[in-house]
């Protein structure tokens, strides 16, 4: 079989290259943010500088989940395709007392809740929604 002569024509990545760290986890998602200077967007701020440090912090193996897992929850696949997901995924935020994130990995989105008034907290309910997701559909 010549598939590695036929696959060299392509710029796939390989195993390698696929993000691997919390700052290529990072880039990987676009963020909506509200309007400079509102309430809201104070509080995307503080819960867009706790998911750095989520990601930083699995990297770093202080979490209960893997990047991977994370990436799982947001897409429903622990990396992206060789040629890139369909949908590039995106980070919303949820305004009401619900403490743990939710995901839909069919629209790639990630909804990060905006209740916690500390790190520690969103931590805690971030590894357990991740821990204990179905893994596919409506996390």
């Amino acid at each position: 079989m010549q598939s590695g002569s036929f696959l060299k024509h392509f710029n796939l990545p390989s195993a390698t290259q696929r993000p691997n760290t919390s700052q290529e986890i990072d880039q990987m998602f676009s963020i909506v943010l509200e309007s400079q200077g509102s309430n809201k967007r104070q509080m995307q701020s503080k819960v867009t500088g706790w998911w750095r440090d989520y990601l930083i912090d699995a990297q770093e193996e202080e979490t209960g989940v893997s990047l991977g897992e994370i990436i799982a929850f947001a897409t429903g696949t622990d990396y992206p395709p060789a040629l890139g997901l369909e949908t590039k995924p995106s980070i919303e935020f949820i305004y009401s007392s619900d403490l743990f994130p939710t995901a839909n990995t069919c629209a790639n989105v990630l909804r990060l809740p905006t209740v916690h008034k500390e790190y520690e907290y969103f931590k805690k309910n971030m590894d357990f929604a991740i821990q204990n997701s179905p893994g596919f559909g409506q996390a």
